[in-house]
């Protein structure tokens, strides 16, 4: 049985390689570096641990209910790498902002998250990947740079158009593979790894809402502390 698909194994070697480069420059080197101080610093660290500590009972819960199993091992680390860390980063923007958990939610009940599972269960050749991958990056990149000036209007609709050809042949090609499939893809096992992502996402809010609170707490009693040294001096 593959563990990783194709466009995972085409990610890693791309990433893989993108981080080889990196470590050859001096200036890469020493951010990356303290980027990873920064990671490790108990203030960062230890809420990352029992983000993974909530996710972990929830993944027992799930397992439980007969909704997760030992095969989505793969999918949920791979959550718990990227979506908590990104979670993390946005823990300002869940303070500040009074929709952040409305939006939360709504986002994990899009109907785009069915087009983008399904797109991804059927993936190309490992050869086709690793030219494909590098290829999107590349047009995604260069749109985000030419929306941000009006003279590059011409440009955006191209990349744009291409974006779209893409996605539709992406559909197309997924399509056809769930045809010859049918039976293994209209499984129990499907419905499973369809609803992994946006059930873990919910099961973090809680999770968020309590951190942020704390965070606020914290701030509140530290700015307090502060105010009442400060009146002991006068």
């Amino acid at each position: 049985m593959q563990i990783f698909n194709n466009r995972e194994i085409s990610i890693m070697v791309w990433g893989g390689l993108l981080l080889l480069w990196a470590l050859t420059q001096a200036n890469m080197r020493n951010s990356i570096g303290s980027l990873i101080a920064q990671f490790f610093n108990h203030k960062i660290l230890l809420p990352y641990l029992l983000g993974i500590l909530y996710t972990l009972l929830g993944v027992a819960l799930f397992d439980y209910l007969g909704w997760w199993t030992s095969a989505q091992a793969k999918d949920t680390l791979l959550w718990c790498f990227f979506a908590i860390i990104s979670t993390m980063l946005e823990l300002n923007k869940a303070r500040e902002d009074k929709n952040y958990f409305r939006d939360a939610v709504k986002a994990n009940l899009k109907f785009t998250l069915i087009i983008e599972f399904v797109t991804g269960v059927y993936t190309f050749s490992l050869i086709a990947e690793l030219i494909l991958i590098p290829v999107a990056a590349l047009i995604g990149g260069m749109l985000g740079i030419s929306q941000h000036d009006r003279k590059y209007d011409a440009v955006t609709k191209l990349l744009q158009r291409l974006l779209f050809l893409f996605g539709i042949f992406v559909i197309a090609y997924t399509i056809y593979e769930i045809k010859n499939h049918i039976d293994e893809f209209a499984s129990f096992n499907t419905l499973r790894d369809f609803i992994l992502s946006p059930m873990l996402s919910l099961w973090f809010i809680p999770f968020i809402y309590f951190l942020t609170l704390y965070m606020t707490y914290e701030m509140y009693f530290g700015t307090m502390g502060f105010k009442m040294k400060d009146d002991k001096k006068l």
